[in-house]
């Protein structure tokens, strides 16, 4: 599961945040490309913008999955 302590500070406020155990296998890029970026050094991923459609959401939900779990993608939420 990600830690919410270790998120990376680039992160929008909100309930969908990439942690530092990012491995920057652009992955998630390819499945978010309006709701993730690198960071200016391209050393890390993180939410741009928060999901706020259903179409957004789906595609956070895939990105996270495309990088075979939720441990580096995770929303804070009772209802996901």
């Amino acid at each position: 599961m990600a830690d919410k302590l270790s998120r990376q500070p680039q992160n929008l406020p909100g309930p969908w945040y990439v942690d530092t155990t990012c491995a920057l296998c652009r992955l998630c890029l390819e499945e978010a490309p309006n709701l993730l970026n690198y960071t200016s050094d391209e050393t890390a991923v993180y939410f741009s913008k928060q999901p706020e459609t259903p179409e957004d959401m789906a595609a956070s939900l895939i990105a996270a999955l495309a990088v075979r779990s939720l441990r580096r993608i995770r929303a804070i939420s009772n209802s996901i």
